[in-house]
């Protein structure tokens, strides 16, 4: 299906975030139950086709909405990529029997990313 046209599929996309490194990297344990856990992305989804449909591309639009927050986390976000290796994968949530068991449409592993430069919200 199409997720641009088709809001019903966009709605069912999630994301699941795995952080290898959970302790090492000095995270609260409080955060340890969301970690491998999906989470659906809804709204927070835009969908662009490049040129003659060679790529997809998602944009996940993860900040909070208060401003205080966004600050707050984009002052944290750059030293704490240094020190995380994580996996990144997409889900379709299955609805119907045909499409259980759930199965990841892809699967990205990032380790040590260096963001200090990066321009953040």
């Amino acid at each position: 299906a199409n997720c641009e046209v088709d809001v019903k599929m966009k709605h069912r996309l999630k994301i699941l975030a795995y952080i290898y490194n959970f302790k090492d990297a000095g995270l609260p344990s409080v955060c340890s139950k969301f970690n491998g856990k999906p989470a659906m992305i809804k709204e927070a989804l835009r969908v662009y086709r490049g040129k003659d449909n060679q790529y997809l591309e998602l944009d996940i639009d993860m900040r909070p909405n208060n401003i205080l927050a966004t600050r707050a986390i984009n002052s944290i976000i750059p030293g704490l990529l240094l020190k995380l290796s994580f996996a990144l994968t997409l889900i379709v949530q299955g609805e119907t029997d045909e499409e259980l068991p759930e199965r990841a449409m892809n699967a990205i592993e990032y380790m040590n990313i260096d963001a200090r430069n990066v321009e953040f919200w």
